[in-house]
């Protein structure tokens, strides 16, 4: 009875593999007699019902990708989205949006951005603008009374260009802010999109990356900074806080030169951390299997610490420790500590002192 159900089983598993290698065959041959043709501009969604793209660039480069549907009442049952711009209705739109926000009324910014290119840069004049580039249907944007802008891109098409073996999101957004904006509350969301920005300013920030990458000239706030990479990446040239607490699971987070005055958190899952600057108050540290590393502009003696070892690496100074049996704690009679916790990682730190 074993055998038999073996040999059924290997002959349905046969059978199913030369069936799919034919199939196979005979999509590349469709493909090479016309079918990329036809796929060319096909409302493919609109016939099938399958959210899929594909494009012939005029050089000659293939790009496909997919999309998701975009019912955005489904998702977001508790957001009014009859309130928001449809960019696709707006008279010229290709033209952008300048919006009555200046630097002295926008208050609040808050952006949750999905399968986009955004680009925020300052603006020539006083006003706030907006600017589409490509697919615009998954776009919108509420400019309320109060200060407050809220950008929402649903994630939409996103191309594997072959030429550049890397994904093209299909739409770019550029959002132009006054010089010398200064926000209260400043909320930033990419999901597999990529961002470029000049250096922003507020009183709390809150930066979430999901498998994008995000590149900032700085950011600035009397308050706190809350950064979350998922398996993405942040790159920040500087950073200025009262307070930061950093979340990294597979990603990276690089800053240059960081500056915050008080109380510092970092949770690093397997990913990688590179910090330089100034971390003045008391600081916690937990690594599980990635890699942490610190240059710091002050000397050793400036911090006491607190270290648990358990398989991974800490190297402070010129000290290091491993498989620690035991806590150690060293005191230099400072007010500033640092309490470090490395499971199977990485963590080190020099000093420029």
């Amino acid at each position: 009875m074993n055998n038999g159900m073996s040999k059924f089983t290997k002959g349905c598993l046969i059978t199913a593999l030369v069936t799919f290698i034919i199939g196979l065959f005979l999509c590349g041959v469709g493909a090479l007699f016309g079918g990329f043709r036809m796929l060319d501009g096909m409302d493919i969604e609109g016939i099938t019902g399958i959210p899929f793209v594909f494009h012939r660039s005029a050089s000659g480069d293939i790009q496909y990708g997919f999309g998701w549907n975009d019912d955005w009442d489904d998702d977001w049952d508790d957001i009014d989205w009859s309130q928001y711009k449809n960019w696709s209705s707006i008279n010229d739109s290709d033209k952008g949006v300048e919006l009555d926000l200046t630097a002295d009324t926008l208050r609040s910014l808050n952006m949750e951005m999905g399968a986009c290119e955004l680009y925020i840069m300052e603006s020539e004049n006083e006003h706030v603008r907006i600017e589409i580039s490509g697919e615009t249907k998954y776009f919108r944007y509420l400019e309320e009374n109060n200060g407050s802008l809220s950008l929402t891109h649903r994630t939409g098409h996103g191309f594997w260009n072959w030429s550049q073996n890397k994904i093209a999101p299909a739409t770019k957004v550029y959002l132009y802010l006054p010089e010398g904006t200064m926000l209260s509350e400043l909320s930033i969301e990419i999901g597999a999109g990529n961002m470029e920005s000049i250096g922003l300013q507020a009183r709390e920030i809150s930066m979430e990356v999901g498998a994008g990458a995000c590149d900032v000239d700085g950011l600035t706030a009397t308050g706190e900074i809350d950064l979350t990479v998922g398996a993405g990446r942040i790159t920040l040239d500087s950073l200025r806080a009262g307070e930061l607490d950093m979340e990294v699971g597979a990603g990276g987070l690089y800053i240059a030169d960081a500056q915050v005055e008080r109380e510092t958190d970092l949770n690093l899952g397997v990913g990688n951390a590179e910090l330089g600057g100034l971390f003045i108050g008391n600081m916690n540290l937990e690594c599980n299997m990635g890699s942490v590393s610190l240059k710091l502009d002050d000397a050793e003696t400036d911090h006491n610490y607190e270290i648990e070892c358990s398989i991974g690496n800490v190297h402070i100074g010129s000290r290091s420790y491993t498989s620690l049996a035991n806590d150690v704690s060293i005191s230099n009679g400072s007010s500033s500590t640092y309490d470090i916790e490395c499971s199977m990682g990485d963590v080190s730190i020099e000093f420029a002192q």
